[in-house]
């Protein structure tokens, strides 16, 4: 039996810092998932709920690679 990566949580932010952490990631070879769950409810008429933040998520393979550019992107 194989077993499947899964992706895990390694940022919660606003859109932009998200959108700016992705490139970095992808820049370095790491894939990576977004999920903005506030524009998925706006989207389907559910608005004016809590905002929570985008998450952005990584390969857990791919947590030791991802760690550095996260922690100096946090320092920035």
């Amino acid at each position: 039996m194989e077993t499947k990566d899964k992706y895990i949580n390694v940022y919660t932010g606003s859109e932009v810092d998200v959108i700016l952490l992705k490139g970095l990631l992808e820049e370095n070879g790491i894939g990576t998932l977004v999920k903005n769950q506030n524009e998925s409810a706006r989207v389907s008429g559910f608005g004016g709920g809590l905002y929570g933040g985008v998450r952005l998520f990584v390969l857990e393979s791919d947590e030791t690679k991802a760690t550095p550019i996260i922690e100096g992107f946090k320092v920035d």
